[in-house]
């Protein structure tokens, strides 16, 4: 399903937390406040967050799990990244559906920090699923890892918490709403789950070029000295690891009308001539600097 396959899968980060509204805010100010690098392992971070010692260490892994933080391995502190500082400085309430829907894209191709993530919105055959059903697809699938039962239970849980707005228990903390719930990527209906495709008019055109900026980058890789434009295929765009159809439940219809829009704003040719369904970058920004023009030309 991915080109990480062989790497054992991530789970249970979080620590059975969701993420919450405010805690991102809250994570961001901290962060970029002078010497405070290490605020996540500090004495009264409990304070300084306002919530418990497991709700930190999980804050910590959101905040990994977006790219919102890099880490320094010596010195074992959180730095914010250039996107941390860049949503710092521009929406750090999450205010703009822009930044939530970057926030489900790094997720979802984060296979080390949030496996389980990563391979549900790969897998166009699951669509429609219950807890169990996925559950036993996992555990299947990581047999040859050994990974605890109750830790793949506990990421599918949270997988479902994270974007849906209803919550199965009474429990008064499982009422606070993750931030991607927002985007509506999956439904529930009593016990089961379902992938919906996004309404257009919700998903900006700079949030598609930021899927294809980060697909042509994973297509060619480092290679700087390209003598021809980048090129791609529609049906590479809309099927297949960290496509539009995988990371936003995109059908070949919507993908094709989402990139018609590209091509007006002048970033694509699309070449449907002769059946080639090709398409051609016209200088498409890098991936960071298409999140900075976003926010500054609001």
């Amino acid at each position: 399903m991915s080109k990480e396959i062989n790497v054992k899968p991530r789970v249970k980060g979080h620590g059975t937390f969701v993420l919450r509204d405010g805690w991102t805010n809250k994570a961001l100010c901290e962060i970029a406040k002078e010497g405070n690098d290490r605020v996540f392992t500090a004495p009264d971070a409990t304070d300084i967050f306002g919530i418990g010692s497991n709700m930190v260490t999980a804050l910590r892994y959101w905040m990994q799990c977006f790219g919102f933080i890099d880490e320094a391995k010596i010195s074992k502190g959180a730095f914010l990244s250039e996107l941390g500082q860049a949503v710092y400085e521009n929406d750090r309430y999450l205010e703009d559906i822009f930044t939530i829907w970057i926030m489900h894209s790094n997720i979802v191709r984060n296979y080390d920090k949030a496996s389980l993530f990563h391979d549900y919105f790969a897998d166009e055959k699951i669509q429609t699923i219950t807890k169990e059903q996925l559950l036993e697809i996992f555990v299947r699938k990581w047999k040859e890892f050994d990974l605890p039962e109750k830790s793949i239970e506990s990421d599918v849980t949270i997988l479902f918490n994270t974007y849906c707005k209803e919550k199965v228990n009474d429990d008064p903390e499982d009422k606070i709403v993750s931030p991607l719930t927002e985007l509506g990527l999956i439904s529930v209906n009593e016990e089961t789950y379902s992938k919906k495709q996004p309404d257009l008019r919700t998903l900006p055109d700079e949030v598609i070029l930021y899927e294809l900026s980060n697909l042509y980058e994973y297509e060619y890789g480092n290679r700087a000295n390209i003598e021809e434009k980048r090129s791609i295929s529609i049906d590479r765009v809309a099927t297949g690891l960290y496509s539009l159809g995988s990371i936003y439940n995109l059908s070949k219809v919507s993908t094709n009308q989402v990139l018609n829009r590209l091509q007006n704003l002048k970033y694509i040719t699309v070449d449907r001539t002769a059946g080639l369904d090709i398409i051609y970058d016209e200088g498409i920004p890098k991936p960071i600097d298409i999140i900075k023009d976003y926010y500054a030309q609001r």
